[in-house]
């Protein structure tokens, strides 16, 4: 009686046929490296001023599912290797995690996937971009300003880099007439010179010639 009485006891307090595993640890390994196997990829839509994207998952078998931690879905195997989930935002920064199809297998997930989506620009096809390598005219930058505020901005660098321009015509501008000048105010020198080095090579070549023969 006493037995009997312990052996309901122990199955009180450590309930094993409710929270038992059904899988052992090498085919929890197992599906850890189908899991492991799992790779993201991603395409994007434009439409007109926004952009979607599209995030496919490769290398799905029935013995796994995907859920998805910034919308709380779950997706299953269906009768192809890949899994594309539509609709997702730009900057949008995804957290997948994948668990077995067979209950109790595991306390917890078999493996997470992380995919961060690149933040759209939807200035960089305005006009004033055209030709321009700013970082605020880049397609896969994030700009949080007002359109009237991208305009301005767009006007800084452009004022800014004309200015840099005119600086540095001015600079090749100044070395330029520094040696017109010199050349104009010494040039009288500058042919003696040439002429004496002339007579001397050519007296140099007369003489070494002579010893020659």
């Amino acid at each position: 009686m006493k037995g009997k009485i312990l052996l309901i006891a122990l199955f009180i307090l450590f309930p094993m046929s409710g929270n038992a595993l059904s899988c052992n640890y090498a085919e929890q390994a197992r599906l850890r490296k189908i899991a492991s196997n799992i790779t993201t990829s991603y395409e994007y839509i434009e439409n007109g001023d926004s952009v979607s994207f599209n995030v496919t998952l490769t290398n799905i078998t029935s013995e796994i599912y995907i859920h998805d931690n910034s919308t709380g879905n779950d997706y299953y195997y269906n009768d192809s290797d890949e899994i594309v989930i539509n609709g997702y935002k730009d900057g949008t920064n995804i957290k997948y995690s994948i668990y077995p199809t067979k209950t109790n297998c595991t306390y917890s997930y078999l493996a997470n996937k992380y995919v961060n989506l690149p933040n759209y620009n939807k200035y960089y096809k305005d006009s004033l971009c055209e030709g321009k390598k700013y970082s605020i005219c880049s397609k896969w930058q994030k700009v949080t300003l007002s359109y009237d505020e991208f305009v301005k901005t767009i006007k800084e660098y452009d004022k800014k880099n004309e200015e840099e321009n005119n600086n540095s015509s001015e600079e090749k501008d100044s070395w330029f007439d520094i040696i017109s000048k010199f050349i104009f105010d010494y040039y009288i020198f500058i042919i003696a010179g040439g002429i004496t080095i002339y007579f001397l090579i050519s007296l140099i070549t007369r003489k070494k010639e002579d010893f020659d023969l």
